[in-house]
This record gives C-alpha cells, sequence and structure tokens, in this order.
C-alpha cells in the first residue's frame, strides 16, 4: 500500500514540478534583485499534480488547489550570505484513489482514516471504483543555511543540507518592495507541482 505524497516546503519555500494546473496562480518571470532584507510571507499558490503508484495497480493523485488559505512567518536574507527561514502555510488538495487502493472491502472512510489522517479529509466513492478526496494540511519549518544568487536565480543550502536553486523576482510595488520565489523541479510522469510564494517587506 502506498500513502498519498506530501509535499512539504524547502529551502526558500519552493517545491517540485510540471504538471496539470489545478486553480490558477499568479505568475511572476524570475528577474532577479536585490534579496537582502527580512521578509514577510503574503501568500502562497501552488499549481500541479503528483502521482504516486504501487505495483498493485494503487494510485493516489494529489492535486494542488491554488492559492494558500493562510501563510505566516519570516524569511531573512542577510548580507553576509546567511539566511533563516520561519514559515508556516495550510495547503489544500484534492486526492484522488485508484479503485485497487481500496484492499480488504475497505470504505472510503475506512481508508481515508489509515492512510490520509495527517489531511483531515473528507472522501465519498467515485465512479471509477476508487473515491475523491478533499483535505488540508499545515507545513511548518525554522531552518538556517547560506545562499548566494545569480542572475535571476537563488541558491539556498541549508546547514547540513545540499544546494536547491529556485527562480526569484524582487519588485518595487506601491506597499513596498515584493520577492517571489519560485520552484519547478521536473519528477517525470509521477507529474509535479510549481509553487509562488510571495514576501513582501516596507
Amino acid at each position: 500500500m502506498i500513502l498519498a505524497s506530501v509535499c512539504l516546503t524547502c529551502g526558500g519555500a519552493v517545491s517540485g514540478a510540471s504538471g496539470a494546473d489545478a486553480g490558477t496562480c499568479p505568475v511572476v518571470a524570475a528577474c532577479g534583485g536585490d534579496i537582502v532584507g527580512t521578509w514577510t510571507a503574503a501568500s502562497e499558490c501552488t499549481t500541479g499534480h503528483v502521482t504516486t503508484r504501487d505495483a498493485n495497480g494503487c494510485a493516489i493523485t494529489n492535486t494542488y488547489t491554488g492559492v494558500a488559505p493562510g501563510v505566516s512567518g519570516t524569511l531573512a536574507y542577510n548580507a553576509d550570505g546567511t539566511y533563516t527561514d520561519s514559515q508556516f502555510s495550510t495547503e489544500n488538495q484534492s486526492i484522488d484513489v485508484s479503485a485497487p487502493c481500496l484492499s480488504m472491502g475497505d470504505s472510503c472512510a475506512q481508508f481515508a482514516a489509515a492512510n490520509l489522517a495527517a489531511w483531515s479529509p473528507q472522501c465519498s466513492p467515485a465512479a471509477s471504483g476508487g473515491c475523491t478526496c478533499a483535505g488540508s494540511i499545515q507545513a511548518g519549518f525554522h531552518q538556517f543555511g547560506t545562499y548566494s544568487t545569480s542572475g535571476n536565480t537563488l541558491i539556498e543550502t541549508v546547514n547540513g543540507g545540499t544546494p536547491i536553486a529556485f527562480g526569484y523576482c524582487v519588485q518595487s510595488t506601491v506597499q513596498g518592495t515584493q520577492l517571489t520565489i519560485i520552484g519547478a523541479t521536473a519528477m517525470g510522469p509521477m507529474g509535479g507541482d510549481t509553487k509562488y510564494t510571495v514576501l513582501t517587506k516596507p
């Protein structure tokens, strides 16, 4: 039995890949800019899907449903090349469970309780014989490390970890300065997601 994949944020709050869009995110192109300062989380939006399968034909597809209903925290990029990231968010997903996942006569509710509890999903039978579920999960972390920028690319290395590259764009707005961090990592036939994290400072 496989569990629905949970894609938590990493590095500058972006992970994932290509895949069919679900919901509409305000697409921002990477443009670079001066990233130094302390930024406050303003919004987060994720599109795409990830499918996991096992040898018995059980397939679970998590589809990201656009704008996160809640974000908070800060991300500080220091002039000495270090950063500290403390962010929290609630992510919504729809979860499609194929019929082979329901072994031993499990109902959708029983399967969800045993395998999708972290999402607290509401599940109902699907015409395909599987289940259609909707749920949300809270993701939070506090981490620190080093960073560098090159053109439109931000590279973060969590202490003890490996470098992760993101697109980024710093723009002036009427409210102040806005930083958008963009991430996409190809995951082949599994699909994937693209996440846009928006932070601001006065």
